[in-house]
């Protein structure tokens, strides 16, 4: 007559990898993440160097000087059938090469 069954045994060695698999479908896109800290303030910029001063405009018969920007336009006013002004501002920009 045989004897009783022993004990079970360790487990044995793992065995060799097997091939790669095949990648599998891409999923869907997720919500938006929340929004990120913001970043450091920068350092403050270089001074940029000094801009090229221009002459002084004429002085107006008041006395008081006028840039050029403000000596070059024009208002023309005229009355409507309906009897209301009507105006038109005239800006004329001109360059002069030295």
């Amino acid at each position: 007559m045989p004897g009783s069954p022993g004990a079970p045994g360790r487990d044995g060695r793992d065995g060799a990898k097997g091939d790669l698999g095949r990648p599998g479908k891409i999923g869907p896109q997720g919500p938006p993440g929340a929004e990120g800290k913001k970043g450091a303030k920068g350092e403050t910029g270089t001074q940029g160097p000094a801009g090229q001063k221009e002459e002084r405009g004429d002085k107006s018969e008041s006395g008081t000087s006028q840039l050029s920007s403000h000596r070059n336009w024009k208002e023309c006013t005229w009355k409507k059938r309906d009897g209301r002004d009507s105006g038109e501002i005239y800006v004329s920009i001109t360059f002069s090469v030295l």
